[in-house]
């Protein structure tokens, strides 16, 4: 990929290194196309392969009084991606190509103390609010 993408600026410099009677040599002509065809290639090659990344932030709050839960543990399913909800109870989970961007995934929490909480998160949705439930005392 990144020879490439360097092949390609190279070849894009070789038109204005060469003096524009020269272009009249097929051979020239064909530099030309050659380098043209090098620079909408690695255009067009970097388009297709950025996909959007996909976040999923919120914060983890305690059911019965709205305290935050901090420490909880967060995973998607079926994916390696995995985090932890900070001091204040808020998370961050970047995704990137691992899940489809129009498909939704299963968000799993956990915190010692807490029932398991698992929840469908829809593609629209970015900034979600976990309650956790606390175990009987």
């Amino acid at each position: 990929m990144i020879a490439g993408f360097v092949l390609s600026i190279v070849a894009s410099f070789v038109p204005f290194l060469v003096p524009a009677e020269r272009f009249k040599k097929p051979i020239m002509r064909w530099i030309l196309a050659v380098s043209i065809f090098f620079v909408a290639s690695a255009v067009l090659y970097s388009v297709m392969v950025e996909k959007p990344e996909r976040v999923i932030a919120g914060r983890v709050v305690d059911q019965t009084s709205g305290d935050s839960v901090p420490g909880a543990t967060l995973s998607v399913t079926g994916t390696a991606k995995a985090g932890v909800s900070e001091s204040n109870g808020n998370f961050t989970l970047r995704l990137g190509s691992e899940a489809l961007p129009e498909k939704p995934v299963r968000l799993h929490v956990e915190k010692y103390g807490y029932a398991p909480y698992d929840q469908s998160v829809a593609p629209g949705e970015h900034e979600l609010i976990v309650p956790l439930r606390r175990l009987g005392k």
